[in-house]
């Protein structure tokens, strides 16, 4: 007997860092997602057998012993840990889970480079809950202090309006498509940033921050010109800039851009967000001439 989850990877265009104190930030889910195939058999020792694909290939397999998640072989112990750490969370709330005897091969595949910070954590977690039948936000909270977007991302159609109140998720379907999503463009930074040792670095936002955050967010969704969009990243970064202390991309690599660059997500990492009235051919000359090869139109990511 095989199951198939899938579930799609995200982008946070608005609302980094503030998200956690209860500003609305866009969050956009994708076309790259990750696809878990699960297929149950008997053997002697029940076993979980795990091997993980992106597109460069297999970055992680793994073998448990069941029903005690005793390791047999790993190809990395740090990963093989934050799988157990996720299934002994689901167990808490269904304890069943993988207790029944039997042994399981399971077989992740991620269309997209899991280095470029898609959500390939945020994925794997709403997978694993699909199979266990347990509420993915409740394990989320249990294990992780983000805001959740990444998991209301995985299991959304649409691009959604979203924050978070004393860890409840709110979560608004909206259309997303600008007018000019063809000046929208992603530069991959080169870097991976741990969320979560980002958001440890801030602990507290100005409540008037997070309502003009939230206040942009509403705006970027409805904005239908390259030059008022500009103006409003310039604002979101300059605000963001101010609470965590750094200092916005564009101000810092890129002075002489003619346009606006926002990061996404934590900042210092993974990609950012370039809109420009230039052609997007000449924005991707640009970046390559700093030395950013991956350069990618927005809109070949979007699920609609």
């Amino acid at each position: 007997m095989e199951n198939t989850f899938r579930a799609h990877g995200k982008l946070l265009l608005t609302g980094e860092y503030a998200i956690m104190y209860g500003a609305e930030g866009l969050a956009l889910p994708l076309n790259r997602f990750q696809e878990m195939h699960v297929v149950k058999k008997k053997e002697q020792q029940p076993q979980l057998h795990w091997k993980a694909y992106d597109i460069n290939g297999l970055w992680f397999d793994a073998l448990w012993q069941l029903p005690d998640l005793t390791p047999v072989r790993t190809s990395d112990a740090e990963k093989s840990n934050h799988v157990v750490k996720i299934i002994k969370a689901i167990r808490d709330e269904n304890p069943l889970f993988l207790m029944d005897g039997f042994s399981y091969v399971t077989t992740h595949f991620c269309n997209f480079n899991i280095y470029w910070g898609l959500g390939s954590s945020a994925t794997l977690l709403v997978n694993l809950c699909r199979w266990a039948g347990v509420d993915p936000f409740r394990i989320y909270f249990k294990l992780y202090r983000g805001s959740g977007y990444d998991i209301a991302s995985a299991i959304s159609p649409t691009p959604l309006l979203y924050s978070v109140h004393n860890n409840q998720p709110r979560v608004q379907p909206v259309a997303y498509q600008p007018p000019f999503i063809d000046q929208m463009l992603l530069i991959y930074s080169g870097r991976k940033r741990n969320t979560i040792e980002a958001i440890e670095r801030t602990s507290v936002f100005d409540t008037k921050i997070i309502e003009r955050i939230s206040q942009l967010t509403r705006s970027f969704i409805e904005v239908n010109n390259v030059s008022d969009c500009m103006r409003l990243v310039e604002e979101h970064e300059t605000l963001i800039a101010q609470q965590i202390g750094e200092q916005p991309i564009k101000a810092k690599l890129f002075a002489d851009f003619p346009g606006q660059i926002k990061s996404l997500g934590a900042w210092g990492g993974d990609f950012w967000l370039a809109i420009s009235e230039m052609q997007p051919e000449k924005v991707t000359t640009y970046f390559n001439s700093k030395g950013f090869q991956t350069v990618l139109p927005l809109k070949n990511f979007l699920t609609t």
